[in-house]
């Protein structure tokens, strides 16, 4: 939607997307891209085991428009992974 104010408005405002509230993370990974609106592109990257790798989380809305109104508890979350420690074969991570 654009507006514009009469015929001889000198201004409009373009079609902006605003987010609406948030409805679910977008994990980006390593290889990718977020975009807002559109979401993840590109290849994920193999990663070796035992090695530390970093994620990025976007809240955003059904049409993956960024939601920048999100703040969790205060702006700060913490993320943690339970699972295996070791790789399959019992090598643990140095």
């Amino acid at each position: 939607m654009a507006w514009t104010l009469g015929s001889s408005a000198a201004w409009s405002i373009a079609d902006v997307p605003v987010a609406a509230a948030a409805t679910r993370l977008v994990v980006t990974l390593p290889g990718q891209t977020f975009t807002s609106g559109s979401g993840n592109s590109g290849t994920v990257l193999g990663q070796t085991a035992g090695s530390s790798f970093n994620i990025t989380l976007t809240t955003v809305d059904a049409s993956n428009n960024v939601d920048t109104m999100y703040n969790g508890n205060n702006g700060s979350k913490t993320v943690s992974y339970t699972g295996h420690a070791n790789a399959p074969g019992g090598t643990a991570p140095s």
